[in-house]
């Protein structure tokens, strides 16, 4: 594939996950109404923060009286999910320049991670432009049915409740990425501790809730790693097949290129453990 069908990829995959959150950019441009602030206060959120969940509790508590100093520390609560977003995607922008590192982050919302998180193995000009074109096409939606909402919120008929969107759109990326008992183990007993502490000031209780959920993450990681290790195989520069089968003892299995300034240093640190554990 040519970059262009990367970019073009990505802009396909962006759109299937823009239609389920057309109604919560619609509640997004409701809130703002409703809130009592001007309308271009309000949608400036969108451009500046670009992150739904976070701008609706901003404009939700301002519109309610709360202080600044409470609302924006709520948002920020909300968005804290981002930091571990980044936590996973590090390894990729490593490799990328530096102009990339400093401007994709922005472009880290709910949907550009859960399409990209199985895009982490491209290599780095081919994630690129994947993760551009995806983000671009989030962005534009953003800024257009957000702003839309601003006027199409007042003809909404008051019994007609899209508040329900919001969740839905969660619960559809949650789906996505469920695809064995564990995960659902541990996406199960994250709802329940978040039920459990929707009461805690500044919706910190979603904060807990994301805490939670990264330690089961951890422990079902753990078990995967700790677990026998598969028989792998592969064919070498000549053409012969290799084999690697489980021992009884730690075996370290490490895939590294050539041209990855980074290897060469880890590979000097895997040395030097050698030298101090020798089998």
């Amino acid at each position: 594939m040519t970059l262009s069908d990367y970019r073009r990829r990505g802009v396909l995959d962006a759109l299937v996950l823009t239609l389920p959150a057309i109604p919560f950019a619609l509640v997004f441009g409701l809130t703002v109404r409703e809130s009592g602030l001007a309308a271009w206060l309000g949608w400036s959120t969108a451009p500046i923060m670009f992150s739904g969940a976070a701008q609706i509790t901003l404009i939700t508590l301002i519109g309610e009286g709360a202080s600044l100093a409470a609302a924006a520390t709520a948002a920020l609560v909300v968005g804290a999910r981002h930091l571990f977003y980044s936590f996973s995607m590090a390894p990729v922008m490593q490799q990328q320049p530096s102009w990339f590192r400093w401007c994709g982050p922005y472009m880290l919302i709910d949907q550009v991670f859960a399409l990209c998180v199985d895009k982490r193995h491209l290599p780095a000009a081919e994630f690129r432009h994947y993760y551009l074109a995806a983000g671009a096409t989030f962005w534009s939606f953003w800024m257009v049915f957000t702003a839309l909402g601003l006027f199409v919120g007042p003809v909404i008929p008051q019994g007609l409740d899209i508040s329900f969107a919001t969740p839905v759109l969660f619960m559809g990326l949650l789906a996505t990425a469920i695809d064995g008992w564990r995960k659902v183990v541990v996406a199960a007993v994250a709802m329940a501790v978040t039920l459990a502490l929707l009461d805690l000031p500044s919706r910190s209780g979603l904060l807990l809730a994301v805490v939670v959920f990264s330690a089961l993450s951890a422990w079902k990681s753990k078990d995967m790693l700790l677990g026998p290790a598969p028989v792998l195989a592969g064919y070498d520069l000549q053409g012969q097949l290799m084999t690697l089968e489980p021992k009884d003892e730690p075996t370290l299995i490490y895939f590294w290129a050539t041209w990855c300034p980074i290897c060469g240093f880890t590979i000097s640190s895997i040395a030097n453990i050698a030298e101090d554990y020798p089998v």
